[in-house]
């Protein structure tokens, strides 16, 4: 380093390592024990339910669910999401009307604030 000469070794250590954390999945036991903060997320899950299933006007459109999610404010109740899931071994699959289903809503740590701020103690000097 220092000697102000182009180190592609170095460059490239750093380039991997950042692409890995932007595409991967799940990021391998090595990233997780090392940058634990990182991959820490914060989540909910409501219980829903498939309305209906809302066929395309054109046939390249793609197929929509409607899922009534639980405990959502009245005019906010629904979602409208693609009618595309996979199942265990990668195969696409669909969802059913009237299926149970959960919505999950998953956050970075850094991206979420603490509900009840905590009060700090006053020192004692």
């Amino acid at each position: 380093m220092g000697s102000g000469k182009w180190e592609p070794d170095a460059l490239c250590v750093n380039a991997m390592s950042i692409a890995d954390l932007t595409i991967i999945k799940k990021p391998p036991k090595v990233l997780q024990h090392t940058y634990p903060h990182a991959m820490k997320k914060r989540k909910i899950k409501k219980p829903g339910k498939v309305q209906k299933i809302i066929k395309p006007l054109m046939p390249e459109q793609a197929e929509k669910a409607e899922i009534a999610v639980e405990g959502a404010d009245h005019l906010y109740r629904e979602i409208r999401i693609e009618n595309r899931l996979e199942d265990e071994q990668g195969n696409e699959v669909k969802l059913k009307e009237g299926a149970d289903v959960d919505v999950v809503v998953e956050a970075d740590a850094d991206a979420t604030v603490p509900a009840h701020p905590t009060k700090r103690k006053p020192k004692r000097d």
